[in-house]
């Protein structure tokens, strides 16, 4: 069919050309992640998008869909499925709960809603969140304590700085003791692990097995680590900051533990800032998300308190009592603690991805810019929430649960800020 009407504007863009583009901003990613988890990794990867890629091709041809963005679409669901999922030493295992969850997100999350573009909610938060449910012990989440029964956080494998991309997973070492920032050697015993750059685990072992900093973080959320009664010594941000999370310079390059595209900052940071210059994406729309989940990071309360009481301003917090009457040195080192537990919550648990690669899905984001704010502060407030005061076992999978209601609420949003008909 000929169009004769006019004048047109042709932008050079299509929706197959878009979703390849948001493919191809992930190959930095992929490739941080199999440095950091293995080549093993890329075998997670390649069955996730396989199995995304196969059920379109067979949909498609069934449902006689010519929709040329779908297939591209079905590549970036598999790879943002995989890239949330962590490396295990079981990669059989690992292998079957990525197809499965392709699967999940294939049917359930696209198809079943007729195909590219109908969808409700982000087919690939269809399938983090169901494999992430099904599968708590085995991506991570939990575990049963063998001695006593109970469900303990588990930990995540990283290989080390001395067996990139080859190192064998499964010949990992647990650190004993952690003592990270200033010399705190008073507040605990002699480490073993003092950052990823400067620890070697001992051999045989090419891995580390280590905590998420979001776990760490939800931990701090459910009471565990308090300020002293007494008044004095380090606060329980201070505690958190200096001697449970690993150096900021970790978390932000990527080498600590969590899903395997989760955790450089760098690389999806580049990525994402490609997609706002070619105008994928909004820049209010990420910024908006990360803000707001700051901001909810340095105010809403946490439980801190010597007998468990909410203390606002947790960014705050970070002074030590005892040292208060130094005045203008302890406010810095006020303002270096805060800033560096909200750094965290931005630069762990997926956020950055959800942020830009997730919220950003054109089919389920709201379409006017006031609706995109609105959107991503939801998002970020909801991530934060979750993470603080959620007692599940996927709390630390805030990121992705906001993003799943808000794409919920999406409809509303965009009723809210329509546009007003003129003359009226």
């Amino acid at each position: 069919m000929k169009i004769k009407s006019g004048p047109h504007l042709y932008s050079g863009e299509s929706g197959r050309r878009i979703v390849w583009t948001q493919v191809g901003t992930l190959w930095l990613v992929v490739v941080v992640s199999a440095a950091f988890f293995g080549w093993s990794s890329l075998m997670v990867l390649a069955g996730s998008v396989g199995t995304c890629v196969a059920i379109d091709l067979a949909l498609s041809r069934l449902a006689g869909s010519r929709n040329p963005a779908s297939l591209p679409h079905a590549v970036l669901t598999g790879l943002l499925l995989g890239l949330s999922l962590p490396v295990m030493s079981e990669m059989g295992l690992m292998l079957r709960i990525a197809v499965l969850g392709a699967i999940i997100a294939s049917l359930l999350g696209k198809w079943i809603f007729g195909g590219m573009g109908h969808y409700i909610w982000h087919p690939a938060l269809v399938g983090i969140l169901a494999v992430h449910f099904l599968f708590q012990a085995e991506v991570g989440m939990v575990g049963k304590d063998k001695y006593l029964g109970g469900d303990r956080r588990e930990k995540y494998l990283l290989l080390s700085n001395n067996a990139l991309l080859v190192g064998d997973l499964s010949r990992n070492q647990e650190p004993r003791f952690y003592q990270f920032g200033q010399d705190r050697s008073k507040l605990l015993q002699p480490n073993d692990y003092s950052g990823w750059c400067v620890s070697v685990p001992v051999e045989p072992a090419q891995a580390w097995q280590l905590y998420r900093p979001v776990q760490i973080l939800q931990e701090l959320g459910k009471g565990q680590i308090r300020n002293s009664a007494s008044g004095t010594g380090p606060s329980a941000v201070e505690q958190v900051v200096y001697l449970a999370l690993p150096p900021l310079a970790d978390a932000v390059v990527g080498c600590t533990g969590g899903g395997l595209g989760e955790t450089s900052v760098v690389a999806i940071l580049l990525g994402g800032l490609f997609l706002i210059y070619r105008g994928y994406v909004r820049w209010q729309l990420p910024v908006s998300f990360l803000a707001a989940a700051a901001v909810s990071a340095a105010v809403l309360p946490l439980p801190v308190g010597p007998s468990g009481e909410l203390v606002w301003l947790p960014a705050l917090s970070g002074m030590s009592r005892a040292g208060a009457a130094n005045g203008f040195d302890d406010w810095w080192r006020l303002l270096a603690v805060g800033l560096s537990y909200v750094s965290f919550h931005l630069c762990s648990g997926g956020l950055m991805l959800a942020a830009f690669f997730l919220a950003g899905d054109m089919a389920t984001r709201p379409i006017r810019l006031g609706g995109q704010i609105i959107f991503g502060v939801g998002a970020g407030v909801l991530t934060i929430v979750a993470r603080i005061y959620g007692g599940w076992a996927m709390a630390p999978l805030g990121a992705y649960s906001a993003l799943l209601v808000m794409n919920t609420l999406t409809p509303l949003i965009d009723w809210l800020t329509r546009a007003k008909s003129r003359g009226k």
